[in-house]
Parts: C-alpha cells; structure tokens; sequence
C-alpha cells in the first residue's frame, strides 16, 4: 500500500514533466500509426491490376516558366518510341489520357456518371483487364466507346450494349463497341478511341 502512496505523490508533485512525457508519447504514437498508414496505402495501391508490379506510367513534366508541372498527358508516339528503344523489356504499351472525371453522359434523357478516357488498342491487353465482348481494334475509330460491365448494368439495365449510343454532355454520340470487367473499387467507367 505504502508503493501505491509513494507512486501518487510522485505523479502529483512532477506534473510538468508528466504532461510533457505523456505530449511526447502521443505525438510518437501518432507520427507512427501515419508513417505505417502511409507505407501500407503505397504498397497496396493500384494493386488491383494483373502483373501490377511490371506496370510502369510515363508522366509529361511541362516547364513552364520556372514551375515544373507533372501532367497525365502524353503524347501518342511516346509509348511506340519506348517499346522500339527497348524491345526486349517491354512486352506492350498503351497511351492513355484521363480526360473527364464524372463527366456526364447521356441516353435518351437519362443522365450517367462515370470517368472516361482514351485509349488505344493495346490498352486492355497492357494493363491486363479482360473483355466480356468487344474487339480491341474497335478503339482505333473515333467514335467508339467501351463500358465497364456496371456501366453496362446501369445504363442498358439487361439489354445487349454492343450498338447501342451514348451520348457525351449532349454533343457527341459514341457507339458501345465492347464490355469490359470492372475496376476493382473503382465506380462505372469507360474507355473510348
């Protein structure tokens, strides 16, 4: 009983360097469970992807006056200029623009969102998404579109999509020409040539 006295007086008569021991235990806490938190969000991101760990992305870097700007936007000849320079390390390349995030797409008078982008032929076969329906070549014509299957399911409900039309904000009519699995954790989405 006498400890548990002892231990009391000592909490009491040392409380400024108490407050301060137990300040710098929740601050080390904390900075740990972000670091972890931050290291487990880095290994497990986009891992959704078939081979994930051979996908690699080519970023633009504009310079624009003294500011360094990284952009999603690559030119079209730059993934056929890096699989020619290294033949034997890449297997396939894709372009891809990401150019609409919940963009509105319409058929009839029903709305939908989802994100878009473009994409070439070899854009399923490089990331490794597999096709219900549809034949990649399709994505070399402009005017084509391919939906992810919950596109699919929300925006034909049971009929077939191959032929039918979207239209993107009301101006520009795009015909389904492919189905494709869903992203996994990733809401509808479509890619279009």
């Amino acid at each position: 009983m006498k400890s548990f006295y002892y231990v009391i007086q000592t909490l009491l008569h040392s409380r400024g360097s108490n407050l301060i021991k137990i300040i710098s235990l929740t601050l080390g806490i904390t900075v740990s469970i972000l670091i972890f938190a931050r290291q487990a969000f880095e290994f497990n991101y986009d891992t959704c992807y078939k081979d994930h760990e051979r996908l690699y992305v080519v970023k633009s870097i504009w310079d624009i006056g003294d500011r360094h700007m990284e952009s999603h936007i690559t030119m079209g000849p730059v993934a056929g200029a890096i699989a020619d320079a290294f033949p034997e390390e890449v297997e396939s390349a894709t372009v891809t623009q990401q150019w609409w995030r919940n963009s509105g797409w319409f058929r009839d008078n029903n709305r939908f969102t989802c994100h878009a982008m473009t994409g070439d032929s070899c854009f399923f076969s490089t990331i490794g998404i597999p096709l219900v329906t549809g034949n990649p070549n399709e994505l070399t014509n402009p005017d084509v579109l391919f939906i992810s299957r919950s596109m699919a399911r929300e925006a034909f409900a049971e009929q077939d999509p191959i032929g039918q039309t979207l239209t993107m904000s009301r101006q520009l009519p795009m015909t389904v020409k492919g189905v494709f699995e869903d992203f996994p954790e990733i809401p509808p989405f479509m890619v279009y040539g």
